[in-house]
Order: C-alpha cells, then sequence, then structure tokens
C-alpha cells in the first residue's frame, strides 16, 4: 500500500505533470487551387457528314479556391512525446456558363467514329456546367522533440493520413437539330468522382528562436499513398435512340505527397499563434477524360500531378 502511495504521488506530482496534457490547434487555412478535370464530350463543326473535322471544346477550369477550417487536439503524455489527431473539412462550388452560337456535334460516353447525333450538326446555343468538391482529412500521429539547444528545437513525427475526395460534376448542353424544324435538342450529363487515399507520412518540425516570444519555423511532411478512385457517369441526348448512357470505372494507383510550410510562432502567454505559407504537391490526382472527336478513346481516368499553395494561421490553447 505505501509503495502504491508513493508511485500515486509520483505521477501526479505538479512538476511532472507540468510538461504533460491535453491542448488543441484551431486552424484556418486558405487554399489556392485550379482544376481542369473535365471537357464536354462535345465538338463544333459545320453542316452534314464533318464532325471528323469538327473541334473539341477543350477542358474547363474549375475555381476552388477556398478557405476551410482544421482541428487537432494534442496529448502529451511524455515530456518530449505527443500524441495527436487532426481534422480538416473543405467545401467548393464553381459554375461556368458559355453561349456558343454556332454548329456541333454530341459524343457518347464509349468514343466511336461516329457522334451520337449522327452525321448531322446541331446548332448549339450554349452550355452549363458545375463542380462541387468536398475534401475531407484525418491524420493520427506521433510527435517527438528530438533536439533543444540554446534557440534551436528540431521534431519529427510520424503517423498515417486519410483522404477523401468528392466531385460531383453535372453538364447541359441547350441546342437545337439542324434544318427548318430547329426542335430543341439537349445534351444533360452528370459524373461522380471519389478519389480515397491512405498511407504513412514522415515529418520534421525545425524552428529557431528570434526573440524572447517569436520563433521562425519550417515543416515538411513526405507521404507514400494508396489511392483509389471510382467514377460513375451518365449522359442522356433526347431524340436519341440510344437512350441513356452509364459508365463505372475504377483505378488503383502508389503515389507520393509532399507538404513543405514555412513562417512564425508568437507567443501570448498560454496561446500560441502560428502564421504560415505552404505548398502541398500531389503525384496524382484523377482527371476524366470525354471523347470529343471521331475515334477518340470511351470516357477514362487519366493520372496528372498537381500543386496547390495556401495561407494560414493558427492557434493552440492548452485545455488542462
Amino acid at each position: 500500500m505505501k509503495r502504491l502511495f508513493t508511485i500515486t504521488t509520483i505521477l501526479l506530482s505538479p512538476a511532472l505533470m507540468a510538461d504533460t496534457g491535453f491542448s488543441i490547434d484551431l486552424t484556418g487555412k486558405y487554399l489556392e487551387r485550379s482544376t481542369t478535370e473535365f471537357n464536354l464530350p462535345t465538338s463544333y463543326g459545320e453542316g452534314i457528314q464533318t464532325h471528323t473535322q469538327s473541334q473539341a471544346d477543350g477542358s474547363k477550369t474549375f475555381d476552388t479556391a477556398r478557405t476551410f477550417p482544421e482541428f487537432t487536439i494534442n496529448y502529451k503524455f511524455r515530456k518530449k512525446v505527443t500524441i495527436s489527431a487532426s481534422y480538416s473539412y473543405n467545401n467548393s462550388e464553381d459554375s461556368l456558363y458559355k453561349t456558343v452560337n454556332g454548329l456541333g456535334y454530341y459524343w457518347r460516353l464509349d468514343g466511336g467514329d461516329e457522334p451520337h447525333n449522327n452525321y448531322i450538326a446541331n446548332w448549339i446555343d450554349n452550355t452549363a456546367e458545375t463542380q462541387k468538391t468536398i475534401d475531407n482529412e484525418v491524420k493520427l500521429y506521433f510527435q517527438i522533440d528530438n533536439y533543444q539547444k540554446n534557440r534551436f528545437t528540431m521534431k519529427t513525427r510520424l503517423g498515417v493520413d486519410f483522404y477523401h475526395e468528392k466531385k460531383d460534376y453535372k453538364y447541359l448542353v441547350n441546342g437545337r437539330m439542324y434544318g427548318p424544324s430547329e426542335t430543341p435538342y439537349n445534351q444533360m450529363g452528370s459524373q461522380h468522382i471519389n478519389t480515397f487515399y491512405y498511407g504513412p507520412f514522415y515529418g520534421v518540425h525545425l524552428e529557431a528562436q528570434a526573440a524572447k516570444k517569436l520563433s521562425f519555423f519550417i515543416d515538411a511532411d513526405a507521404y507514400l499513398l494508396q489511392a483509389e478512385t471510382k467514377v460513375k457517369a451518365s449522359q442522356e441526348i433526347n431524340y436519341s435512340l440510344i437512350g441513356e448512357e452509364n459508365q463505372e470505372l475504377t483505378n488503383y494507383t502508389i503515389t507520393d505527397r509532399y507538404k513543405l510550410e514555412a513562417g512564425v510562432k508568437i507567443d501570448i502567454g498560454e496561446p500560441t499563434l502560428r502564421f504560415f505559407a505552404g505548398l502541398d504537391a500531389w503525384g496524382y490526382v484523377t482527371q476524366v477524360d470525354n471523347p470529343d472527336k471521331a475515334g477518340d478513346q470511351g470516357l477514362h481516368i487519366e493520372e496528372r500531378t498537381s500543386s496547390r499553395t495556401y495561407l494560414g494561421a493558427s492557434i493552440n490553447i492548452p485545455i488542462n
């Protein structure tokens, strides 16, 4: 009993508890990102039987730059070891409208040598497209205070990352049949893309104290991720004998991701403020290509890279 009392007294000693306990980080980030994942299955050309010389409309650029929150809870259970869990959520939507007033062709999702509307071009009046993107990320990691001397500090961390990117894309092409009747002729489609990333990451944090309450820091992470993409697409053109088209695709790949961040830390007492800028580089993001010319491959997934810059601020608050 005496031994148990002695152990309990040591564990609850204020001198030991001062370097342990919970804290939270509240972060806001502004992410600068443009995506060009979609091209309409539509081309422009004149008259009858000229679809082989028609010109594709090209990819669309959607602006998904937004401010989003991130929440992290930390528990320092030993003097130099902290375990953390973070969650971030980013929701954005962008729409594009274009007036055409020209002739063109509609293409099937499975590609082929002939357009959806056979050999005769139709009037295309305008196009409307919308992309909605939702990003969720969960990170679990250990951080160790490896080295501290004078005004220099080095920390390393090891953890796992779970990232889900969801895109919902819808389009509508308004047109009229070629000829004296000019009957309204519409092309409607939607594509739903889900990409799941998961895998380990390793990070390093370097910090140098410039003044009593001011420090500069550099933070870097390297990820090795399994990426799984699932695509569901549908398209329908009225007055077509083909009816509604449906496609489902999957893609698996191993990829990398790198983050580099630099900023300043200001100690204002118990809370600590951080202001930073960063670069988030992805080795693989999903690009869905639609057929838009004669003999083109059907709807398929392309792999491309992406670099995203961001600005942010955070506050660390001890909670015990």
